[in-house]
């Protein structure tokens, strides 16, 4: 699964190469194919150098697409060509095709995307040097809350429990949560939840393949109820078991379940 990390900053941009090289160098011990990207020709003919000092083999693949695609993408993201002058965005890419001919030249791998979208580009890149051409693992986590904390912002898909059994109306369960085996019992005494479940299994059974073709990386799940201590960590609970049982790895997070 993938892992974001907080962003690094250095106080030199020396000790940022130095930075960059030392963890492609621990990721190349482990047989770890590293991307790494560069926003000019003087950095990318540096970070090369340093390569090939610390004698890490290296490839250098270069995107390109036709004039046409170029000056469409510009208009399209209104974007303002690094090298705009009074001759007009053709002639900026005019100009900026020969800069770069010398590196094009070097290239070892050249992707014309000029009829690529960015899922084909991604896959392409994988097929190339990933370590067995497959896609990267979905991460998926299923989060609990309370409605009455507020939603969460970060939910790709969100499913309201609140028509579920209330144990809260118990007064020996209460106090308790979703991951006590007399709650789930309550809960589960009802033909509605496992009715509810099956539904909820099918759904997502169907989506996970059909997100990982897409190649998401990230899913989120958000599964709410009234306080986020019953139903919605007990249908959570169910749905990372499920989702592990589809052979995914799942994170369970119960987001309010120490909140009162």
């Amino acid at each position: 699964a993938r892992i974001d990390y907080d962003d690094s900053v250095y106080k030199t941009e020396n000790g940022k190469y130095r930075a960059v090289i030392k963890q492609v160098k621990e990721c190349h011990a482990k047989g770890q194919p590293v991307l790494v990207g560069t926003v000019s020709i003087e950095k990318n003919e540096l970070l090369g150098k340093l390569l090939s000092r610390e004698k890490i083999p290296f490839e250098l693949v270069f995107l390109d697409a036709d004039d046409q695609t170029l000056v469409r993408r510009y208009k399209e993201t209104r974007r303002r060509h690094p090298l705009a002058g009074k001759g007009g965005l053709s002639a900026d890419i005019a100009r900026e095709r020969q800069i770069l001919s010398h590196v094009r030249r070097r290239a070892t791998t050249i992707i014309d995307t000029t009829h690529t979208t960015t899922k084909e580009l991604r896959a392409k890149i994988i097929s190339l040097y990933g370590r067995d051409g497959s896609l990267p693992a979905m991460s998926i986590a299923v989060q609990s809350f309370g409605f009455k904390h507020g939603t969460p912002l970060d939910c790709d898909m969100m499913f309201d429990v609140r028509f579920l059994p209330n144990p809260f109306y118990v007064p020996e369960l209460k106090e308790k949560n979703g991951n006590d085996a007399d709650v789930v019992a309550y809960i589960e005494q009802s033909p509605v939840p496992q009715t509810f479940l099956r539904k909820l299994y099918d759904l997502i059974e169907f989506l996970l393949p059909e997100y990982t073709k897409e190649g998401k990386s990230q899913l989120m799940i958000g599964v709410g109820c009234t306080g986020g201590h019953h139903r919605s960590v007990f249908v959570a609970n169910a749905l990372g078991r499920f989702i592990e049982s589809c052979g995914y790895q799942a994170q369970v997070i119960h987001r309010d379940l120490l909140k009162k």
